[in-house]
């Protein structure tokens, strides 16, 4: 098993009991893309379509106020799936960059 599958098979692990079947599966089907500094996952106003999975790196999840001000809601660290949930599922424009 490589690093990264690893990574993706703890952190799931970490949240529920999933069969390692499931994982291998999720992880063939799955995309491995770089984002680089500066570059974006997704954009406020963009309707995700998926969902990422953070091997390295930090993203940002922030948000810009009606003044202009950009306000930092959170980060994602390696490990960590990065996602604007409630957009995801109601498949909506999201609020956040990341």
């Amino acid at each position: 098993m490589n690093d990264d599958k690893i990574l993706l098979s703890s952190s799931i692990k970490s949240l529920a009991n999933i069969p390692d079947e499931f994982i291998d599966d999720l992880f063939d089907i799955s995309t491995k893309t770089l984002v680089r500094k500066g570059e974006f996952f997704l954009m406020a106003g963009d309707i995700p379509l998926y969902m990422g999975f953070n091997l390295d790196g930090t993203f940002r999840l922030y948000y810009v106020d009606e003044d202009g001000n950009d306000l930092t809601k959170g980060f994602c660290t390696p490990g960590r799936f990065v996602v604007s949930y409630t957009a995801l599922i109601q498949n909506r424009p999201s609020f956040f960059f990341h």
